[in-house]
């Protein structure tokens, strides 16, 4: 997608040296969808927050050269890109509706005039900006505090229209901006966001930091916990939070895969799976992907959960995560990401004239709904001939002794996890089980010319229709049924819709809730529950009890 341009409009931050890091991580968050005319980091020399909302008013401006400047803090910043609005760009200030004051003065103008638009994190025009220092605007506080957004939007702003600066309309602002939750925002989606509460806790701040964890169980096999790292990592990117990967060492593609396994993570417990007993540091909420059960077999349909992928900041999430949409758009770094040291490319077998079977045992088959029976390893072969005559088939499995049963006259081979996988990812033929080891190297694979694999996935034995799971159908793939009948990707979607269509009391269930556990300090839980009620200088006092 490509990026709105905002030539006259500088992003910027304007802090202390202490916060320069936290500052620059907001810069890069918040032009991510926007291509704006300059971005800055400004340093200011400033000690206390009194000194701060001084410069903001009169030293600004010394430092943007277009038409505007968009504030942000490292607590606040473009959240919607998508949502900006060009008609924003008539107003010389725009930013965050205030809530109705309940006492008789907070928000209040030189004539008692309530006024609801204001907010740090704002749209300033470089006339609104110059005014205070080009005047000698007196710097004074109200009720005792110094707020530069109050100074401006309401107790010198009869000084700023006089000299000709529109403030925007509260019903622009609504659109703008959300710092508080109130009546008028609620469920509304803004393009800037200040402080991470209520419905703005989706957003990164970055002075407390964000992280995205998730956990490697003893029981999942390698397929399993590719898909969740891969998923983890992509979502934390996306989201500018830092990843992190909990008992990293049950990770059973060590040997040949050299993972970045994030941050490190400290603590947390829990069983196999989840929910955790106990939350690592610094992670306050978990979040398990949606889980959608059949109700006549028990199989597992779940879709894609867009919840996952709007997680809080600081959250642990488990699942399965297996929908190529969780991550589709970063492939190309998925493929740097799971690179195979060089010790285990295997190319033995990428020939135009060989076809690679990937055959699943072990325990697959003590499950008959999931094990694949001979009629679909000899109905795909023979699809596989339909394309070159002169085929040679290898085999590649977990389980020899097993394999070798269903394929008598080929070459069976297990040599180690890591050159079976390289020889999947390296094929440019191939025919796969209904397992998730598989999946990544035929995903990733920069060779492959044709794949074959198992309609309805992991109930291929069973299903009247549904897939499971729900999101295993890969794009580019083709799909084989009972018959031995080939079916595209847009096939077998077209397909599943009208079966969703036609059982839609099968995938509705309600969404999973995100619960937050976590020890609240009692001055910002006051803030933040009922900020919204008290007024400027009750919150302000409040302030001062958390770090500013």
């Amino acid at each position: 997608m490509s990026k709105i341009k905002l030539p006259n409009v500088t992003l910027c931050c304007f802090g202390s040296e202490r916060y320069r890091d936290q500052q620059q991580r907001a810069l890069d968050y918040s032009s991510k969808g926007i291509e704006f005319g300059a971005v800055k980091n400004i340093i200011v020399n400033t000690n206390t927050i009194d000194e701060w909302n001084r410069a903001v008013v009169f030293d600004l401006g010394d430092h943007i050269d277009t038409d505007f400047a968009l504030l942000i803090h490292h607590d606040g910043g473009v959240g919607e890109p998508q949502l900006w609005r060009e008609e924003w760009l008539k107003y010389d200030f725009i930013g965050s509706p205030f809530p109705l004051p309940t006492d008789n003065f907070s928000y209040r103008d030189i004539n008692g005039t309530i006024q609801r638009v204001g907010n740090s994190v704002s749209l300033r025009s470089k006339k609104l900006l110059q005014l205070p220092k080009k005047i000698g605007m007196e710097w004074k506080p109200f009720h005792g505090f110094y707020n530069e957004d109050g100074y401006i939007c309401v107790n010198m702003r009869h000084i700023f229209e006089k000299h000709g600066c529109k403030f925007a309309p509260f019903e622009e602002a609504l659109l703008f901006g959300r710092e508080m939750p109130l009546p008028e925002n609620k469920g509304l989606k803004t393009f800037v966001y200040h402080k991470t509460i209520g419905e703005n806790a989706c957003y990164p701040n970055f002075e407390i930091g964000n992280s995205l964890v998730t956990e490697m169980y003893k029981g999942q096999g390698l397929g399993n916990q590719l898909f969740c790292y891969v998923a983890t990592r992509t979502i934390a990117a996306d989201k500018d939070y830092d990843f992190g990967i909990m008992n990293r060492e049950l990770f059973k593609g060590i040997d040949f895969l050299n993972l970045d396994f994030g941050k490190k993570i400290i603590g947390g417990k829990g069983p196999e799976g989840g929910p955790p007993t106990k939350l690592p540091e610094g992670i306050n909420y978990y979040y398990n992907e949606k889980k959608i059960i059949h109700p006549v077999d028990g199989s597992d349909i779940r879709l894609y959960d867009k919840n996952l992928v709007n997680v809080l900041p600081n959250t642990k999430i488990d699942g399965l995560m297996q929908d190529e949409k969780y991550f589709e758009h970063r492939k190309p770094e998925i493929r740097e990401w799971l690179r195979v040291k060089q010790e285990y490319e295997c190319y033995d077998y990428a020939d135009d004239n060989i076809c690679v079977i990937n055959f699943r045992g072990g325990e697959y088959a003590r499950h008959k709904d999931l094990y694949l029976n001979k009629k679909y390893w000899e109905d795909a072969v023979n699809n596989m001939l339909k394309i070159n005559k002169n085929f040679k088939f290898v085999v590649i499995t977990d389980d020899v002794y097993e394999a070798k049963k269903f394929f008598p006259n080929y070459d069976v081979f297990h040599f180690s996890i890591g050159k079976d996988y390289s020889i999947i990812k390296n094929a440019y033929y191939l025919i796969l089980s209904n397992s998730s080891f598989p999946w990544f190297p035929a995903w990733l694979s920069e060779n492959l010319k044709y794949c074959i694999a198992p309609k309805y996935w992991a109930r291929h034995n069973t299903s009247d229709g549904y897939w499971s799971c729900g999101y295993n159908i890969t794009k580019g793939w083709m799909y084989q049924d009972r018959d031995g009948k080939l079916n595209d990707y847009a096939t077998c979607i077209r397909e599943f819709e009208e079966y969703k269509k036609n059982h839609p009391d099968f995938f509705n269930v309600k969404n999973n809730k995100i619960k937050q556990l976590k020890k609240i300090n009692p001055f910002l839980f006051l803030k933040k529950k009922i900020g919204g009620l008290l007024s400027l200088k009750t919150k302000n006092l409040i302030s001062r009890f958390i770090k500013i």
